[in-house]
């Protein structure tokens, strides 16, 4: 969560993804859980500012519904509201112009009850 309000400026920010397992009777600590990711994948990327050569990139991906569309605070990149139209022209990774249709096509659902269950059948259906 700290993640996700340094990077957008938003709070109250809610994690959609798959379900966890619990964790283990008498684990340390007041760790909270958060969903697994939704996706995870290895992308191959040239040399950038954090390595000097081609190295791979292992890229967690959630989503995320926020409850204000407001920013509380300073975004570290840049950031903004989209339609789903306005997104085919934006510039992105294509790894996220790849999801973006499929979500906004389930956002309404997502947003108002069982999120892992359409987690789930999006996933059936893409396997």
């Amino acid at each position: 969560m700290r993640e996700v309000e340094e990077e957008t400026g938003l709070q109250g920010v809610r994690m959609i993804g798959m379900p966890s397992p619990s964790l283990p009777a008498g684990f340390p600590g007041t760790h909270s859980l958060i969903p697994l990711p939704v996706w995870i994948t290895e992308i191959g990327v040239p040399a950038d500012n954090h390595l000097a050569e081609p190295h791979v990139h292992v890229d967690h991906m959630w989503v995320a519904l926020a409850d204000d569309s407001r920013p509380a605070g300073p975004a570290a990149h840049p950031f903004g509201w989209y339609t789903s139209a306005e997104t085919a022209v934006l510039p992105m990774f294509e790894d996220s112009r790849a999801v973006t249709p499929m979500l906004f096509g389930c956002i309404e659902e997502l947003a108002s009850g069982d999120a892992h269950r359409v987690m789930s059948s999006l996933a059936v259906a893409a396997g």
